[in-house]
């Protein structure tokens, strides 16, 4: 009887040691940082005028768990540049393989809807700035040059002409 009182016991305190995998999600989220599904995902990264910053990830990863808070900090520090969404490749394993995920962690930058950097493993944290820094930049070029409703105001549009030929290519 003793025995199975004591394995009882430790079959509890194995089970209370990992958290369950909802509260463990939950749970390690910052503030600001989206829990992503396919439901969710394509809006997500197609966030317009922001970085849209997306890792790929498991709750028993070790070097998720690095990661995660070296990201959190680093889009912090861009303020509102930038977005931040996180991906459970168990959870939505449908997902991280539409989108090729091999390993994880696996950290991608969007802008617009269009993958503009991916990192792979544990990145130290200024590995991580510098990628974020120059992706910043260059949302604050491509803001300036698109104008606000995609195109200028009131520009005609007209088919091209039937008699039109690239350079070089002669009409028979």
């Amino acid at each position: 009887m003793r025995s199975l009182v004591v394995a009882g016991s430790l079959l509890f305190l194995v089970a209370c040691d990992r958290p369950s995998e909802a509260a463990d999600e939950a749970g390690s989220e910052a503030v600001g940082t989206q829990h992503l599904t396919a439901d969710n995902f394509d809006d997500f990264v197609a966030t317009r005028g922001k970085l849209a910053v997306v890792m790929f990830h498991a709750s028993w990863c070790g070097p998720c768990k690095i990661q995660e808070p070296i990201v959190e900090e680093v889009v912090a520090e861009f303020g509102g540049e930038a977005v931040f969404g996180m991906v459970n490749v168990d959870s939505s394993e449908h997902l991280a393989k539409s989108h090729g995920v091999t390993g994880i962690p696996d950290l991608r930058i969007y802008r617009n809807g269009v993958m503009v950097d991916a990192m792979k493993g544990a990145i130290p944290k200024e590995q991580v700035r510098n990628h974020f820094a120059i992706q910043v930049a260059q949302l604050g070029e491509a803001n300036e040059e698109a104008p606000a409703g995609g195109g200028e105001a009131g520009a005609p549009v007209s088919p091209m002409g039937k008699e039109w030929l690239p350079p070089g290519v002669e009409k028979r």
